[in-house]
């Protein structure tokens, strides 16, 4: 899954941490694709990470849109160090369920991490994450 992460040394600290925490909540995370400074995959959840009304818990979605969000900072800003998340914001505009297979993308606007969730070219989830180094 995350493995062709690994081949940029940057990320390999980085992609360890976050293989780690998407392999215990078992992500089946597919087709990623790191080029023109975006990350992009497909991803699904499993039944077991449902909050209220057979919805994936919010912080699940929070959680891959922070860890994406520090992946793509490592990868395309420049800088050296650490990424850690400074502000994140996420809109959450339609459920994400079990299951469905999801599109995330990343982009950047003006030093600012763009991660779209989409499902059928619809925007369900869009978060806004501002990074740091350390």
């Amino acid at each position: 899954m995350l493995e062709k992460l690994f081949m940029y040394p940057k990320l390999a600290k980085y992609a360890s941490v976050s293989k780690k925490w998407m392999d215990l909540f078992e992500f089946d995370i597919r087709n990623i694709d790191v080029s023109k400074e975006k990350i992009s995959c497909t991803i699904s959840f499993p039944e077991k990470l449902v909050g209220n009304d057979g919805i994936i818990h919010g912080g699940i979605t929070c959680f891959v849109i922070d860890s994406i969000s520090g992946i793509h900072a490592q990868l395309f800003s420049g800088k050296s160090g650490t990424a850690l998340t400074k502000n994140l914001s996420v809109d959450f505009l339609a459920p994400i369920y079990p299951k469905n297979i999801y599109t995330v993308e990343t982009s950047e606007i003006q030093g600012r991490i763009i991660v779209e969730y989409r499902q059928d070219n619809t925007v369900v989830a869009r978060g806004n994450t501002e990074v740091v180094f350390k």
